[in-house]
């Protein structure tokens, strides 16, 4: 099985090499915005056939379609008004949509079904990845009845396969018992929340999906907090985005403490300090020493004919 991991490929380079060894009827393991995926050519009854015999999974239990693009997926239910709304709602996101199987795909992608369920997940590299090949045809990476692969089990135990991409640390260890971990490398943690239901506050960030990425990791399961230091990076969906030297997530608390080099983009919005406290369920900072927020000010109005035109400034404060 080919390994393909970001840190030593560009995204596109990934994706052309996943799309050579699919589009020849090969599967594929690839990252989704919820647990890793083995997948193929749908219009391949051999590479379908061979998922179903890697999984050991029953023949009556159908595939799903992956699609780049929400656009591209609702060309697999045209008419259906439902799925367009909650496609428009959801998508791209955590959530299958099922409708009834279109003529151009074939009975043996659904286990002889007359449904079939649509994705479009919301992870960049998983997006690239299909926008060479897709739509691809998959389930869960993992053999039938054991949990899905989420990138931290061992890669041992996944199915069968001729391509992986690997977005997990270059080193890992664990103790199960205490539910902690140590990653070296291109450390990447991707937390996928429910899609918030209707009637929820908007403002409940933490509804939203996260990720996390650092050089190392140190994570207590039990308690649910992320100890990372070296080159942080965090990201939550709605344009906010840290940087910084180190930080301390705790998941539970919705709360992720900053240190050295803060750099928090929200919206136009720019803050730098030293250190800064985010909560990530409502978008509260608290920043410290040396903190600078530059946010972009409207241009005042045009002078008389003939002055020249005024420049667009930044407040500091």
């Amino acid at each position: 099985m080919v390994t393909l991991r970001p840190q030593d490929e560009g995204p596109v380079a990934i994706a052309l090499a996943v799309a050579t060894i699919v589009q020849r009827g090969g599967l594929a393991i690839f990252p989704t915005d919820t647990v890793y995926g083995i997948g193929c050519d749908p219009t391949w009854e051999r590479s379908v056939e061979r998922i179903f015999e890697a999984k050991g999974r029953p023949r009556s239990k159908p595939l799903s379609l992956h699609f780049a693009s929400v656009v591209e997926l609702l060309e697999y239910a045209a008419g259906n008004e439902l799925a367009d709304r909650a496609a428009s709602a959801f998508l791209p996101g955590p959530l299958t949509l099922i409708v009834r199987r279109p003529s151009k795909v074939a009975e043996f992608v659904t286990g002889g079904l007359e449904t079939l369920g649509l994705r479009a997940p919301k992870h960049a590299l998983c997006q690239t990845i299909l926008r060479y090949c897709g739509p691809i045809a998959a389930t869960s990476a993992n053999h039938s009845g054991e949990p899905a692969y989420a990138g931290t089990g061992a890669v041992t135990e996944l199915p069968p396969a001729d391509v992986f991409t690997d977005i997990t640390a270059d080193h890992a260890t664990g103790n199960s018992k205490q539910k902690s971990l140590h990653a070296e490398g291109h450390v990447i943690v991707h937390e996928t929340h429910p899609a918030a239901t209707p009637g929820a506050k908007g403002g409940d960030l933490a509804q939203r999906p996260s990720t996390l990425t650092c050089d190392r990791l140190d994570v207590d399961g039990l308690k649910k907090i992320y100890y990372a230091t070296g080159n942080m990076h965090f990201t939550q969906e709605g344009g906010r985005e840290a940087t910084s030297d180190s930080a301390v997530l705790d998941d539970a608390a919705h709360h992720l403490h900053m240190e050295g080099h803060v750099h928090v983009r929200n919206g136009d919005q720019f803050i730098d300090g030293d250190v800064l406290d985010y909560d990530t369920q409502s978008g509260e900072l608290d920043a410290n020493g040396n903190v600078t927020i530059t946010a972009p000010v409207e241009t005042a109005a045009p002078g008389p004919p003939g002055s020249p035109a005024p420049k667009k400034r930044k407040r500091v404060f």
